[in-house]
């Protein structure tokens, strides 16, 4: 009578680690979380305390930008997240069809240098411009 029970047991263990597995290989394959362009307005217009981060390069951030970002260039790996605070709620945004410079970035201040609240904004600049939402640029020194 012992040997069915023990047999159950470890196949249903067996399934629950294998589940377990693939829920946090799952939850890992999505990315970090992402904002909607209206939210982040929101919170720009109500003054939250946030970091905006533009993953541009340097020339199409000085053309355009959401108000208040710091530019901080997407590199394939990053050496540092430069001297962002992490204390902040941190929102990243490019101008790439998918978000995947964004994503990619995102990903990295996670892993590799402990961000914990970091999104990604959904559609990056080019839906925030469709959207009709405000745009700084950096002047030129002269």
């Amino acid at each position: 009578m012992k040997r069915p029970f023990k047999y159950l047991f470890t196949s249903l263990t067996g399934s629950l680690a294998a589940l377990l597995f693939i829920c946090l290989t799952a939850s890992a394959a999505a990315g970090p979380p992402s904002i909607q362009p209206q939210e982040l307005k929101k919170m720009i217009e109500s003054r939250a305390d946030i970091v905006i981060v533009d993953a541009q390069v340097k020339g199409a951030f000085n053309a355009g930008h959401i108000p208040g970002a710091v530019n901080l260039p997407w590199e394939e790996h990053f050496k540092s997240a430069g001297n962002l605070t992490r204390t902040k709620p941190v929102i990243i945004y490019c101008a790439c069809g998918q978000d995947e410079k964004s994503t990619d970035m995102a990903g990295q201040f996670i892993s590799r240098f402990g961000y914990k609240n970091v999104k990604v904004l959904k559609g990056g600049w080019y839906k925030w411009l469709e959207l009709g939402y405000p745009q700084e640029k950096t002047a030129k020194k002269k």
